[in-house]
């Protein structure tokens, strides 16, 4: 998280600072809330194996939509 915190620092203006992580504390515990959940609710449904599946596809989402959306910022060596 500290290295995620001086991220938003750098790439997130002054004035939306306190907004961006707040944001951040909002989802994370979401994540935490809503992963075993969603989980608990695979592996009941289709087994272990499937929790695997889902976890990967979901890495595999974000990681694409994260190239996507900072493109811009993978250009910027001082980052």
């Amino acid at each position: 998280m500290p290295s995620v915190n001086a991220l938003l620092t750098k790439l997130t203006p002054k004035e939306g600072i306190s907004r961006i992580f707040s944001y951040n504390q909002m989802f994370t515990n979401f994540g935490q809330v809503l992963g075993p959940f969603v989980g608990s609710t695979v592996a009941a449904g289709w087994g272990y194996r499937w929790v695997f599946y889902a976890t990967g596809a979901i890495v595999l989402f974000n990681f694409i939509w994260s190239l996507v959306n900072f493109r811009n910022y993978l250009k910027v060596r001082e980052i």
